[in-house]
């Protein structure tokens, strides 16, 4: 059985456990993996050093357990950089606190980063710049950002289709860990010689959310439509379907892309936030 994390062992030695102290910890992050908590930021000195600041990284420990590991700034010695060619550094962090250097990360480290030491190079600040896309552990319940997008293929100033029965124009699958609050982002970029408008139709399963009908002008001017939705946990499919509603007798262009980078038509979900 688990015991209240924050009450002291009683007589007995009923009481927080370093197993409860994990478990608290893995419910609060959304991880599955060793990753970044904050800080941790890796540079280059006027030696062969790499300067680490200090930071927190997140590492599972086991079945839903996991530690909070503190890193203290520091610099870590790197081997002379080769004669020839170059090597890459991967920096990480175990469950002891402590950056190390490898050729790979091992399982149950955090990497923090990943840098080139091309040849001949006597300091590090030489090395490039990191391209690393370091990965951070998220809070459970913040936002998950952008799940779904999708950018109309049609090319710049191609024809769109101008059918009045609803035709889906795109479907996503998203898995919510909770119940969530989600913003539905829509956007219309076209034109017409005759005003026309579509209605764009957001279905989430089986379930029409909502139509907007955007009108077609004689520019290309983008409308947009925004509009959030509380969404229950599990696994949705979101499906986009467009129709013209009003048809000027002429056709509908498609303004998106382009030397001008003109937006297009355009959807995209977004995760606000869990909701209880």
């Amino acid at each position: 059985m688990g015991y209240p994390f924050g009450l002291a062992p009683d007589a007995e030695g009923d009481g927080t456990t370093p197993e409860g102290l994990q478990r608290v910890i893995w419910s609060l992050y959304r991880a599955q993996a060793p990753l970044i908590v904050r800080g941790c930021e890796v540079t280059g000195t006027s030696s062969m050093k790499w300067a680490v600041a200090a930071g927190v990284v997140y590492i599972p420990t086991g079945d839903a357990r996991a530690v909070l590991v503190p890193v203290d700034a520091t610099t870590v010695p790197t081997n002379p950089a080769p004669a020839t060619g170059s090597r890459t550094d991967f920096l990480y962090v175990g469950v002891d606190g402590a950056v190390r250097i490898g050729a790979s990360v091992p399982a149950g480290s955090a990497l923090i980063g990943k840098r080139t030491v091309p040849a001949g190079i006597t300091a590090t600040t030489g090395a490039p710049a990191s391209v690393l896309d370091r990965g951070y552990a998220m809070l459970f319940g913040a936002s998950m950002g952008r799940l779904l997008r999708w950018v109309d293929s049609t090319a710049y100033r191609g024809v769109l289709s101008s059918s009045t029965t609803a035709q889906v124009v795109y479907s996503g699958n998203i898995s919510l860990p909770t119940d969530r609050l989600l913003d539905f982002r829509l956007s219309q970029t076209a034109a017409s010689d005759a005003k026309s408008s579509f209605v764009w139709e957001i279905w989430l399963d089986s379930t029409l959310f909502f139509a907007p009908e955007m009108v077609v002008d004689t520019i290309g001017d983008t409308k947009t439509y925004t509009a959030s939705e509380w969404v229950l946990e599990g696994t949705h499919t979101i499906s986009v379907k467009r129709r013209v509603a009003v048809n000027g007798g002429k056709p509908i262009i498609h303004v998106g892309g382009g030397t001008e980078k003109r937006p297009g038509n355009r959807f995209e979900v977004v995760d606000i936030g869990m909701i209880w």
